[in-house]
């Protein structure tokens, strides 16, 4: 699937693009609604919408339901626990490339 120029925008003004790293791994999410999901992350996009895969939905009271598949739209999304063999800064500096202008200068 390509982007589109709103859609590339939105994804390198942003830290939404650091999702890209969490593809293929398993994560913690929590959801606006004091629910949380952890399961294999298949897919993200710029709008932050996650698919997963083997995902276990904990609710607020502590239920658990698993399922299969599971989509969760970025809007209901809170906060995206990133795994700790992600290396965040080497990981957007391979998302956005050099920096320019001024601050490639400086350094």
């Amino acid at each position: 699937m390509s982007l589109t120029k709103k859609e590339k925008a939105i994804t390198k003004k942003s830290l939404i693009s650091l999702l890209v790293a969490v593809i293929n791994k398993h994560t913690t999410i929590e959801l606006r609604n004091e629910c949380s999901v952890y399961g294999k992350v298949t897919s993200t996009s710029p709008y932050m919408d996650v698919d997963l895969e083997s995902a276990i939905l904990t609710a607020a009271d502590g239920i658990q339901t698993e399922f299969s598949t599971l989509y969760i739209a970025g809007k209901n999304i809170r906060y995206v626990h990133i795994p700790d063999d992600i290396d965040i800064i080497e990981t957007l500096k391979n998302i956005h490339g050099r920096p320019r202008g001024k601050q490639a200068k400086n350094k």
